[in-house]
């Protein structure tokens, strides 16, 4: 798999259309997917319906995505209807968001529609040795391969595990979610706002650390829409 041929999918942190959310009361969790293999969770527990989200809008408007925990998203109406028109693959939900709060409180009224979506664990597999993955452990699970996750100098796929997805995450890089060319391409053509799409080369990750200080992707030569 050559590495220029994935990005990493990332809110545009400070960007004119910077938007983040946050699930409002009540909130319904379902039951966190586990590994067949192992039995360790592979991701967060699902949001489950009725959405109700807080916006909060760091820039001057709403962008096309607004960023929440993990591997979970709002788009816009817009981007929705082209995503399906052009028949892309790999998020699943596009279940309806009822805007609860708008902040800042200048913006309250103006939000577009919302559909909530999440990317999926794709049987993608993330290549230890080429991407340069230090762990705590001799032998990770074959199957979700998260035990002991150190540090991640760059992502790279090992070759033929990718199929078709153009939105998705892969084994043994939990929460970080990745996109094909043809996304790329796709926000591009439309214009879509609050998209960063970094080089596969240019992402690292150090997992040792917590959450909120977790190193994220080195941001020279991104592509910041």
């Amino acid at each position: 798999m050559n590495m220029t041929s994935i990005f990493v999918l990332e809110r545009s942190l400070g960007g004119k259309y910077d938007t983040e959310f946050v699930q409002a009361d009540p909130v319904r969790l379902g039951v966190a997917p586990r590994c067949a293999v192992c039995g360790a969770a592979t991701g967060m527990r699902p949001w489950l319906p009725p959405h109700r989200a807080e916006l909060i809008v760091h820039g001057d408007g709403f962008g096309d995505v607004a960023y929440g925990p993990s591997a979970s998203f709002l788009f816009s109406a817009r981007l929705m209807d082209a995503y399906q028109a052009e028949k892309l693959r790999g998020l699943q939900g596009f279940e309806p968001v009822e805007i609860v709060r708008i902040q800042p409180k200048r913006l309250a009224g103006l939000a577009p529609t919302y559909v909530h979506v999440r990317a999926t664990l794709s049987q993608a597999a993330l290549d230890d040795s080429a991407s340069g993955v230090t762990r705590t452990v001799d032998k990770p699970c074959p199957m979700c391969r998260s035990d002991g996750l150190g540090k991640v100098a760059r992502v790279v796929l090992e070759t033929e595990t990718w199929g078709d997805e153009d939105v998705f995450e892969a084994r043994g890089l939990p929460g970080v979610t990745l996109a094909s060319p043809r996304f790329r391409a796709f926000v591009e053509h439309h214009r879509l706002t609050n998209v960063t799409l970094t080089p596969a080369e240019k992402y690292s990750m150090d997992f040792t650390r917590p959450a909120m200080n977790q190193l994220r992707s080195v941001r020279s030569d991104q592509g910041q829409i």
